[in-house]
């Protein structure tokens, strides 16, 4: 059995091909693909479109089989990460807080002013996917949808793995739709329409998994309740029912006693 493998884009791609039992062909050939997009495309004409729709393939999954969905889960959290790091690291940083999450710097000699002079400016580490083979912005707001679709049905799944991706997909996906809100004018989106429908619609994206969560969440806790409730009752009509059937036996032998002393005794005549 291949354990699957989810350090890296490649790894987990590769872990589909190999996994035992063998999955379907189609989602060895969409992993294949991707795989070749996603890692070793060094092309100018990237395949968007392709990729947008391999990472759909494997996001409906195989029944009976968490694997595939799983690996679509990550690649996508993967891209949408990359491409907020990316922009992330574009931005010139406003507030420098000192402690153990702090980035990496380097310091690079200024064009002006004396030749001591250095900025700091924070190094650029992208561990997903190569920039050159992230999907476009309009791309991944298209996925973001059956993204979050996939998030909803699979919230409470029974492999603990995929319950971990939804969380981490559905963070990505809030740091995707807050960035695309602050850099509306920087999009890849031409017409404005569609750029506020976008918007629209990564916002509803958050608000209806955010619903879904609290509703589940509530639902657990009343469950919880109602169960702790009833073992409650439980325990004290258990504990009611030996403190009466314990009554009941002293008093039992409270009348035995009382019956035997209230007899009289039978002697012997001794011959």
């Amino acid at each position: 059995l291949i354990i699957m493998d989810f350090s890296s884009v490649k790894r987990a791609l590769k872990s589909l091909s190999r996994r035992q039992p063998s999955l379907s062909p189609s989602i060895v050939e969409t992993s294949n693909f991707l795989f070749t997009r996603l890692v070793h495309d060094d092309d100018d004409d990237h395949d968007h479109e392709g990729v947008l729709q391999g990472i759909l393939q494997l996001l409906k999954g195989q029944p009976s089989r968490w694997e595939p969905l799983a690996v679509g889960l990550y690649v996508s959290t993967e891209l949408l990460v990359s491409f907020v790091d990316q922009h992330h690291h574009e931005r010139t940083p406003q507030v420098y807080v000192d402690g153990p999450r702090v980035p990496s710097m380097t310091t690079a000699t200024t064009t002006t002013g004396s030749p001591d002079t250095t900025n700091v400016t924070p190094k650029t580490t992208i561990k997903a996917v190569s920039s050159s083979s992230t999907l476009s912005q309009s791309h991944l707001i298209r996925l973001c949808q059956p993204l979050m679709d996939t998030c909803q049905a699979h919230l409470e799944h029974a492999e603990p793995r995929i319950r971990t991706l939804v969380a981490k997909a559905v963070g990505a996906h809030v740091r995707f739709a807050i960035l695309v809100g602050m850099d509306n004018n920087n999009n890849d989106i031409d017409d404005d329409a569609a750029t506020a429908a976008a918007l629209a619609s990564l916002q509803q994206q958050r608000h209806s998994i955010l619903r879904t969560i609290m509703t589940s969440l509530y639902q657990h806790l009343q469950t919880g309740r109602q169960e702790a409730e009833q073992n409650a009752k439980t325990n004290t009509n258990t504990n009611n029912n030996e403190t009466k059937n314990k009554e009941n036996h002293n008093s039992q032998e409270e009348d035995d006693d009382v019956q035997s002393s209230s007899s009289p005794t039978k002697y012997s005549k001794s011959s």
